[in-house]
């Protein structure tokens, strides 16, 4: 009976993958997915991270299905608040963790600059109480790496399985590659691929080459900082092969966010013969860019240069945006305008009179009737709508956060899981602030997860007096010099 049963199973399996082999491929996917969440130490926490990954293909998936593309598309902000307040309310260490360091001073500067500027403003109550939210999503998920505290056991068994996972997830790019029209069966109907210097970016099971390309870049930091802790080379040839997505994808923003981290890596580094190999690794990128990838680099110079080389500052969506938050800080010094009024999800939903009175509505992809730009950008969405105050505070947040894991990670006597932590944050730290200047980075959920969560989880290594690393001896570390 067990054998008909498996048989039976395999036959309607079969049949399903002949008639819809990318809805089959899917629900399989899941499955396994399902399983193997339950498996780990944290099946709750596991499973929101993972569902920020996929959430997008599956809203591809059942696009078709308006209803249920709906709820999925905004499942993320729910799990979000629902998560990360229940995780203030019921963990008090979480609550003493934020207020480390005055950390909590610059999160509180954010909100502040935010809401004196609604409220000089006048702002509409529902548009800027769902900006407010979407403006949370950042802290928010910091929040939840906070919950995180693994043991070093638990990092060391965790690292190798979790980058195999995101390699694959990034690998996915190659079956698309290889047989474009499966490209255009899985994403035809919503829009067409993305081409740039005569090549189409690669994608993967994301709806465009953005995602794709920031999640490669977070595999190659993560990667690059198992190398630097473990001193195992198989992961610097992951790194490696991340930064093959990234070439692909066609993004410079991404190109030179690896490189940046690249360089921080050499300044980080103390021992001697791991600081030479990002040396060598930097070289050889340079030579196979120099023989094989030239024209690729010059294409990318003469785009850049043919749309932002121009002195109108309102030649291109993203330098308008930039210009027209530096004209609101200056007319509303120090405040801005308010939540739900520019550069923002919410001033996209509900339209505002500030790019009417700035001149932007006129900029194509700016306009109410294709708004399709507006939230192309974070800083002058920040620096626009919460003023100078909440743009100093949010720089002091990162500055933070950036001080905290480059002191961590030049210190060797800790042990390789938590410098693998210390270089992690680090690294997606600095890539993120690149990707930030010509991205809505931060307010997107699986782009701000990959790097506020890591980040969350380094900083409750910090701000816990009583549960530091660990010396290579086993003795405690003391984190009192914050």
């Amino acid at each position: 009976m067990r054998y008909i049963t498996l048989i039976a199973i395999f036959a309607v399996v079969g049949v399903s993958i002949f008639a819809n082999p990318l809805q089959t491929g899917a629900v399989i996917g899941v499955a396994l997915v399902g399983l193997l969440i339950l498996r780990t130490p944290r099946p709750l926490i596991t499973f929101f991270l993972v569902f920020l990954v996929i959430q997008e293909p599956l809203w591809i998936v059942t696009s078709r299905s308006e209803s249920v593309a709906r709820w999925v598309n905004y499942a993320d902000e729910f799990l979000i608040l629902v998560l990360a307040m229940g995780i203030l309310f019921l963990d008090r260490e979480v609550r003493r963790a934020l207020l480390a360091h005055r950390l909590w001073l610059t999160i509180a500067g954010c909100y502040l600059g935010m809401v004196l500027s609604s409220l000089v403003a006048r702002s509409a109550l529902l548009p800027a109480a769902l900006d407010f939210v979407l403006f949370s999503k950042p802290f928010l998920l910091f929040t939840v790496g906070l919950s995180l505290w693994p043991t070093d056991g638990e990092i060391d068994r965790t690292v190798h399985p979790l980058l195999l996972a995101m390699g694959a997830v990034a690998a996915t790019a190659v079956p698309f590659l290889l047989f474009p029209g499966l490209q255009e069966a899985y994403t035809g109907h919503l829009q067409a691929p993305h081409e740039r210097l005569g090549l189409v970016s690669v994608q993967g099971i994301f709806l465009g080459p953005g995602a794709l390309s920031w999640f490669a870049v977070a595999t190659f930091c993560l990667c690059y900082a198992a190398y630097l802790a473990y001193e195992r080379s198989y992961y610097l040839v992951y790194a490696a092969v991340s930064t093959v997505f990234i070439l692909l994808s066609v993004r410079r923003k991404s190109i030179l966010a690896v490189v940046a981290v690249l360089f921080v890596s050499m300044l980080l580094s103390t021992k001697k013969g791991i600081q030479l190999r990002p040396f060598i690794l930097a070289g050889c990128t340079l030579l196979l860019a120099a023989t094989f990838l030239a024209p690729y680099i010059h294409g990318l110079w003469f785009l850049t240069v043919d749309e932002y080389g121009s002195l109108d500052p309102y030649e291109t969506a993203r330098s308008s945006l930039y210009y027209a938050s530096l004209l609101i800080a200056r007319d509303h010094f120090p405040l801005g305008t308010g939540f739900a009024s520019f550069g923002s999800h919410a001033s996209r939903l509900f339209g505002s009179q500030v790019y009417w009175e700035y001149g932007l509505s006129y900029v194509l992809g700016l306009h109410s009737s294709e708004p399709r730009f507006l939230t192309d950008t974070f800083w002058p969405m920040v620096l626009g709508q919460g003023g100078v105050i909440s743009l100093v505070s949010y720089l002091s947040f990162f500055a933070l956060l950036l001080w905290a894991t480059w002191r961590r990670g030049r210190e060797t006597i800790v042990a390789p899981s938590r410098r693998f932590l210390a270089h992690a944050a680090l690294f997606l730290l600095v890539a993120s602030l690149f990707e930030s200047a010509a991205s809505h980075i931060y307010g997107a959920s699986m782009h701000a997860a990959l790097v506020l969560v890591p980040a969350g989880v380094f900083w409750r290594m910090v701000a816990d007096p009583h549960h530091g690393p660990l010396l290579r001896d086993g003795s405690p570390a003391s984190l009192t010099g914050m």
